[in-house]
């Protein structure tokens, strides 16, 4: 299988989920990615904005998948996702509609960024955020 071009940006999350088809449907009805590829084994998502493309892969964990083996001392700790978007409170809005699990509105940070952030269903946190000098 090839990859397309549009499918190779600069990094790439590949998030482990328990339910592909239930993950796959959230990023895109809740969260606002386009889905480009959904097979069995994994699906690849895009969120597009004016300062890029931000893209998520999706993977159903499984009980031999060496990377998620619990209370392993060399696993990584912890993991947030910031995306870029063009309106985060618009952006806010939907996912609030939709039911999304916020875990902080969107606010003015000292750092520089309007950001907002939820739990997705797998337990990985997003961030959705925008430069101040940027616009809201």
């Amino acid at each position: 299988m090839a990859i397309d071009d549009d499918e190779l940006v600069p990094l790439t999350a590949e998030l482990h989920v328990r339910d592909l088809d239930a993950s796959v449907a959230y990023w895109r009805d809740v969260l606002g990615f386009e889905v480009s590829r959904h097979d069995p084994d994994f699906a690849v998502l895009f969120h597009r904005s004016a300062a890029g493309d931000a893209m998520v892969m999706l993977a159903p964990s499984h009980e031999d998948t060496p990377e998620l083996r619990p209370g392993d001392p060399e696993r990584g700790l912890g993991l947030h996702l910031r995306v870029t978007v063009d309106d985060v409170d618009a952006h806010f809005e939907r996912a609030k509609t939709a039911g999304a699990e916020i875990v902080f509105a969107p606010t003015d940070q000292a750092y520089g960024l309007r950001d907002y952030m939820l739990r997705v269903p797998d337990g990985f946190y997003v961030r959705f955020a925008r430069g101040l000098t940027s616009g809201h």
